[in-house]
């Protein structure tokens, strides 16, 4: 195995491996804070203050991104590692950028309501998702010090995201055939809304592919 991971273990490297747990840590809360939002919409108790609550968790997101970056540029490490990690913070911080897009066209959707059976099957991704963000989160920790453990891990958020796709097709499927009376401006909002939920899975997984592209390279 290469010394990279040994590297992390001193006090300065420290910090930049304790601030990537903080950020997916923060990334979590910005999944989770999407999941009540889509949970109260769904059930017709959305309020404004939802989406503010976590524009706020994916500023702080953004910021920590920021600091990530910052450390890395200051930091003494080969810059191949550099780029694998900064990689690696995109594709995190493109999940809360979903989550927020998302949240967005729920928000212009406030007062449309989805038929049960749609609604249903809504919820299961949701449900999944927060799941899967929870796997990347537990990814990215173990990706300085265990390398075959965030193999594994990485392999789960890759199941997770085909369960997702699995039903985001049958979610498209049962939204065509319901006998809703949207107009086809609010149709397509609606599928503009279970696209980004989607993106949300998919940014999941690319997250952890960039996360195997760093372990596989430095085992």
């Amino acid at each position: 195995m290469s010394n990279v991971f040994e590297w992390f273990k001193s006090r300065k490297e420290a910090l930049l491996k304790e601030e990537f747990i903080r950020y997916a840590c923060t990334i979590v809360e910005v999944v989770e804070n999407f999941q009540e939002l889509a949970r109260k919409w769904i059930k017709e108790e959305y309020r404004k203050e939802y989406i503010e609550l976590l524009r706020a968790k994916e500023r702080d997101a953004d910021t920590q991104r920021r600091r990530i970056l910052t450390m890395l540029a200051e930091s003494t490490m080969d810059s191949a590692t550099k780029v694998y990690l900064a990689r690696i913070a995109r594709q995190a911080d493109l999940i809360a950028d979903w989550c927020l897009e998302a949240s967005r066209i729920i928000d212009i959707l406030s007062e449309k309501t989805l038929l049960d059976q749609t609604a249903n099957i809504l919820g299961q991704i949701i449900k999944i998702l927060l799941e899967e963000a929870r796997m990347t989160r537990e990814a990215i920790k173990n990706m300085f010090e265990d390398p075959n453990g965030t193999m594994e891990l990485c392999d789960k958020v890759e199941r997770l995201e085909e369960e997702i796709d699995a039903l985001y097709q049958e979610l498209r499927r049962t939204y065509m055939l319901s006998k809703n009376e949207n107009s086809p401006s609010v149709t397509v909002l609606f599928f503009e809304m279970f696209d980004a939920v989607e993106n949300i899975a998919d940014r999941c997984e690319d997250t952890c592919d960039a996360i195997r592209e760093f372990v596989v390279s430095y085992m």
